[in-house]
């Protein structure tokens, strides 16, 4: 086989997985990795390429604890969601996908780094849905695989056996894969406890017999290490015969098992063994691990041996040493791991009594783990922190001085335990405070701290009630669970009763919540008759019971895991009760505008974070915290009821929340207020109380965040009741209602279209593989068309004429665009020639060029004026920054235009190339009474420095472009990049970046963008250009003369507001009517788009 062969990606993943399993983690990414470094770009089975490009993500992870990054490769193969082939047709590189991605979303959600609540039903269905289709396939070894994922995902140990015994009776199970089903019964009943034993050690007979029979001898290893795990109590003789294993396992080259075996044997044996001994386990798991690249494992070890050897005295010293090393080392990919071992660290220095690296360590603790959504863990943090801090403070008798710092880590830790609902640590922080409290209480003649620690005790009083509380609430789960109906609705209505009696609205609230489920769950849906109708009616009243419980809490009171079980439970019940499906729906769709307000609120609640940092934060929520699952439902359940309205309104909430939130952030600032605002004495007085409280609440105390919360509240009321700060507030939340749209279709705004042309609003809403198209003109009333092209098909589209070097192979007719066509078609029945169309797209129609697509026979930018907005409440946001300057400016615009090209280039074609772009920008330039800045000149600093004061930036030249880190793409020269942007302040109207790929986006989940242009409107920016794909520097020049050269024309002539819209559009129409060469080809011109406010 030639090394070609070798490294083919079908070839190089079987190897690979054969390198892996055995224990090889090293060589498998070595061989996967030459692999697709060889084939990345040249290779056409996408699906292939994903799996190389997982496997080596999980494997680096095996390898360098890199799991951040193979998160990220992860999430951008596909989403927990996405739809898997029907009809049984997985794949043997589909199936290589979907492994290797659970792998990773195993790993992260250890670490925390996915949200378990969110990530976890859509998995379990994944893999429900994978190992079904595989089982219909008759492919009983990689269904094998997934059952064993499924059972991993099941709390229930009864759940567990129910599922390995129903795979245990399929006729088409090969006797490996029974075999590894009964070795993973035995450790489930294992795991249940003495008296399950000899039903554990039936399936460990059955294993090892077939094991034995098929010679299979890494199986019977574990069979070996099965039998010792089942000894719970462990002895000096069971280390040994651990000890044992693990050599057998490396003398028959299973060295998988050789390391899981010393992984075992080293955590059983502390406080058995000599330290000695232990520590000589250890040396040879890290020998083993780093044999064969098991880098992970080692870290995992290294933290084990380290932590125990702390419990020493003889010892301390050198596993404190060996702390710090492994902290030193600790990877940022893996924050949840890296804070406990800083908390580790602060509980050692703790013992020895060093309070200022206690504090040092637990302060680290802190910062690491607020990284994460891992409450209970940074709650901990915190309290080490206040207890460290106490320390030192009663040694310097400093104890007053240091009070507000310790109340304020231990109400912050209070927060978090009250966030995850854990009455264990608010009985511990509340027992600490009254401590606190009662110890300055002596001498304290104010009675201040007296009535603190009242407080407090009332509180922890509270507390230990909540955790008998929680006892019952967990016993009612707990029957849910093990499906114990009946019982579970019976238990809930005796803690009702309870719970109402003491005025708990929470439990009260959980209570009604399951009872519902209770009464839900068991519903036959096979069966219809007029009881099972009048149990309908009873369940739905019960829900309705359940949401008003909710509503009573306020804000955030419920959670969406609730909504969206109660919308699913009244969408099922629409599909059983045709004659009620409307009423339901409609229910449900009220039901699910509560789940949308606890996605605002969780949203808020990250207000106080920087803005890339609060930005990455958002797309990280709006992707794991079931926010898709509520707007999805919604706008599935509109459709259905064909109701526009609805519909057209989920669109608008569902689409580029995050961006938009940190876009409003920025309209407190004076700069970005609507025209006359700043000039209202009653209105800046507002703002200025407005902005107090928020900043107040960023540093205030638990105690103190309620009373200012609440007088937020009132205040924003006040704005609400002002007639321009209602308009602002209503801008920076994004709130976009139909009423609230007549600004779109007002004369002064769209003015400078020739004839009668009137605005259109566009959306785009996709559905599963159904693309739906909403429009809105100025009679405020939406319509929706369901499109005759798919999402897939679109999919297809994509990957064959834009993933690749040259889009459209660089010659090819629109002709390849009819495919596509369909996803305007419609468009000439609710718009005419030169109408103003605001495009806002959705998932992958983001990378498609809209505007190039036929409508009649003519490209749609031919026949119209055309902007792209991420959403309706981001449009209305960059319009309020170009309101806050229209007028001002358009006589003496400040103008900032950078030219940079192949400096260091001797090439004849590059230098004539860059001496026509210089040219150009100093033509441009001259137009506005302005010097460009060129070659050199054009740096980081200087364009840091010279956007702040532009009104118009205009850049010419190249981006590097990365396709995998969209935050350090950067513009050439000296690397300004996509994250600089971010942190740049501007108070620009128009941005035209002429660079490759400036224009491309990395769309997340909620149609979130992360790139150039959306990060320069987030800077300050109501409107940018930019492009596509790579493009021509001479079609570059063309447009950016063309355009600007039509702006000119409309200042010159005095017309206020300038049309952008109008001038973009008539310079892409000029370029694409050039008949030089094949310049009328899309490449050329389809490129070009511009987002944001279309007025300057």
């Amino acid at each position: 086989m030639t090394l070609e062969e070798k490294i083919h990606p079908h070839i190089a993943l079987e190897v690979g997985w054969n390198y892996f399993s055995q224990g090889y983690i090293r060589i498998a990414l070595d061989v996967v990795d030459h692999s697709l470094v060889r084939w990345r770009n040249s290779w056409c089975d996408k699906t292939a390429l994903h799996a190389l490009a997982l496997a080596r993500a999980f494997f680096k992870v095996l390898c360098w604890c890199q799991l951040k990054e193979a998160l990220g490769e992860a999430l951008s193969i596909q989403a927990v969601d996405s739809p898997l082939p029907e009809n049984s047709a997985l794949l043997d590189m589909d199936i290589a996908v979907e492994f290797f991605y659970y792998k990773i979303l195993q790993q992260a959600r250890r670490e925390s780094l996915v949200d378990e609540e969110s990530f976890d039903p859509p998995i379990r269905e994944r893999l429900q849905t994978i190992a079904r289709l595989l089982s219909e396939a008759k492919r009983p070894q990689e269904a094998t695989s997934f059952i064993l994922f499924l059972v991993d995902e099941t709390d229930s140990t009864t759940e567990k056996v129910a599922v390995l015994r129903r795979y245990l009776h399929d006729p088409s199970l090969l006797p490996i894969n029974e075999a590894n089903v009964c070795l993973l019964m035995a450790e489930v009943f294992s795991d249940r406890g003495f008296w399950y034993v000899a039903e554990s050690e039936q399936f460990l007979e059955r294993a090892e017999e077939i094991f034995k029979k098929y010679g299979h001898i890494e199986g019977e290893l574990r069979v070996r290490m099965e039998r010792f795990n089942m000894v719970k109590t462990k002895t000096h003789d069971m280390v040994q015969g651990m000890l044992q294993l693990a050599d057998d396992s490396k003398t028959l080259f299973c060295r998988a098992v050789q390391i899981m075996a010393l992984s075992y044997t080293m955590s059983a044996a502390m406080g058995l063994h000599p330290k000695d001994a232990i520590i000589g386990v250890h040396k040879l798991l890290e020998k083993a691990c780093r044999e064969t690249g098991n880098g992970f494992v080692q870290l995992q070890g290294h933290i084990c041996i380290a932590s125990g050897m702390t419990t020493f005295d003889e010892h301390i010293s050198k596993g404190t040493d060996a702390i710090c090393e492994y902290l030193d080392s600790a990877p940022h990919e893996m924050p949840k791991t890296e804070g406990k071992l800083a908390m580790l660290l602060g509980e050692v220095f703790a013992v020895l009594g060093d309070d200022q690296k206690s504090i040092k360590y637990a302060k680290l603790a802190v910062e690491t783990l607020k990284k994460v959504p891992d409450y209970k863990t940074l709650s901990e943090a915190d309290l080490m922190l206040a207890e460290a801090t106490m320390s030192r403070a009663l040694k310097r008798g400093e104890f007053r001085d240091e009070y507000p710092i310790i109340i304020k880590n231990l109400e912050q830790s209070l927060d978090l335990d009250e966030k995850c609902i854990y009455p264990h640590g608010v009985v511990r922080k509340c027992s600490t405070l009254v401590e606190l409290e009662s110890t300055l209480a002596i001498g304290d003649e104010t009675g201040h701290h007296k009535t603190r620690q009242d407080h407090w005790m009332a509180l922890l009083e509270r507390a230990n009630n909540d955790v008998d509380d929680e006892m019952k609430v967990n016993l009612i789960n707990q029957c849910i669970t093990t499906k114990q109906f009946g019982r579970a609705e019976a238990l809930a209505r005796e803690a009702l009763t309870t719970f109402s009696t003491a005025k708990d609205p929470r439990r009260v609230a959980k209570c009604q919540h399951m009872i519902f489920s209770s009464m839900f769950r068991p519903f036959d849906f096979s069966s219809h008759s007029d009881s099972q109708l009048r149990k309908v009616e009873d369940i739905v009243c019960q829900a309705k019971t359940a949401v008003a419980a909710y509503k009573e809490l306020g804000l955030g009171g419920i959670s969406i895991g609730v909504v969206i079980e109660i919308s699913q439970a009244l969408e099922e019940f629409g599909q059983y009760c045709p004659s009620w499906k409307s009423a339901l729906y409609g229910e449900a769709l009220e039901c699910l505008k509560l789940g949308e307000s606890a996605c605002q609120n969780m949203r808020k609640n990250l207000a106080s974070w920087s803005g890339l940092e609060a930005l990455l934060q958002k797309r990280i929520l709006v992707e794991y915290k079931y926010h898709q699952e509520i707007y999805d439902r919604a706008q599935r359940l509109a459709g259905e009821i064909d109701d526009d309205q609805q519909l057209w309104r989920w669109a608008q909430v569902s689409k580029g929340k995050a961006l938009s939130d940190m876009v409003a952030s920025r309209l407190v600032s004076p700069v970005q207020c609507p025209t006359g605002l700043l000039t209202d004495d009653e209105a800046g007085n507002i703002l200025e109380e407005e902005q107090r409280l928020i900043r107040g609440l960023q540093s205030a105390s638990a105690f103190e965040r309620l009373s200012i919360r609440k007088k937020l509240g009132q205040v924003r009321a006040r704005m609400e009741g002002h007639s321009a700060l209602g308009h602002l507030l209503a801008s920076r939340t994004g709130k976009i209602d139909l009423q609230d749209l007549g600004w779109i279709f007002e004369s002064d705004i769209i003015k400078g279209l020739p004839g009668n042309g009137k605005a259109v609003l566009v959306d785009w809403v996709v559905m599963g593989n159904t693309i739906v198209m909403l429009t809105v003109d100025a009679t405020l009333v939406p319509q929706m068309r369901v499109l005759d092209v798919s999402l897939e098909q679109v999919r297809r589209w994509k990957q064959t004429y834009l993933d690749v070097e040259w889009p459209f192979n660089g010659a090819t007719e629109l002709g390849n665009m009819s495919e596509i066509g369909g996803l305007v078609s419609g468009l000439e029945k609710v718009s005419s020639k030169d109408d103003f169309l605001v495009l806002c797209p959705s998932k992958l129609l983001h990378a498609v060029p809209l505007h190039a697509l036929k409508v009649g026979g003519i490209s749609l930018i031919d026949r119209n004026f055309i902007i792209y907005s991420t959403s309706l409440s981001l449009l209305r946001q960059c319009c309020e920054r170009a309101n806050s300057k229209t007028g001002e400016t358009q006589r003496n615009l400040r103008t900032a235009f950078f030219a940079v090209y192949e400096e260091e280039s001797q090439n004849e074609e590059n230098r004539v190339e860059r001496q026509e772009i210089y040219a150009c920008a100093t033509k441009l330039a001259a137009w506005f009474e302005s010097d460009p800045i060129l070659g050199a000149d054009a740096n980081k600093r200087n364009f840091r420095e010279r956007a702040r004061e532009a009104d118009i930036l205009h850049y010419h030249g190249h981006m590097d472009y990365k396709k995998n880190d969209v935050l350090e793409r950067s513009l050439h020269n000296d690397n300004f990049t996509v994250r600089d942007a971010y942190s740049l302040r501007l108070d620009t109207s128009l941005a035209s970046i002429i660079a490759c790929k400036s224009g491309g986006q990395d769309i997340a989940a909620g149609d979130e963008p992360l790139g150039l242009l959306s990060a320069l409107q987030y800077a300050g920016c109501a409107t940018t250009i930019g492009t596509f794909w790579s493009v021509d520097s001479s079609d570059g020049r063309d447009l950016a003369v063309a355009f600007f050269q039509r702006l000119c024309r409309q200042r010159n002539k005095n017309e206020s507001p300038l049309n952008l819209a109008v001038c973009f559009c008539q310079a892409v129409r000029r370029l694409k009517n050039r008949e030089k060469d094949d310049l009328y080809l899309p490449y050329h011109w389809a490129a070009f788009v511009m987002h944001g406010a279309w007025y300057l």
